[in-house]
């Protein structure tokens, strides 16, 4: 092999190698491109609301074709319910709550 295209090969292997440890590294980190997220949303909104402190703990969220982002909560701090909730990113509504 000469030795040109043993460097082209070494470059190659050491791109792809930095590019592989650079997404794995994102992924395991939770990266988002930047300016990805604009805002936070207050899910649980105090003793008045349906969502109390100790049920907010966000699990999941998925976005929908409808443009919400639907998302669900779990009991931690020895709450018992459970929540589905919505957000447009201006608004959040309760959806359904579990016991």
């Amino acid at each position: 092999m000469k030795t040109g295209n043993r460097f082209i090969l070494i470059c190659t292997i050491f791109a792809l190698v930095v590019l592989l440890v650079s997404a794995a590294e994102a992924q395991r980190f939770g990266g988002m491109a930047g300016g990805s997220m604009g805002k936070s949303t207050l899910i649980s909104n105090g003793p008045k609301g349906p969502i109390h402190g100790g049920e907010s703990a966000v699990t999941d969220m998925i976005l929908m074709d409808d443009g919400w982002v639907y998302g669900s909560t779990e009991a931690t701090w020895g709450a018992k319910r459970c929540h589905l909730f919505r957000t447009n990113g201006d608004s959040l509504e309760h959806v359904q709550c579990y016991s």
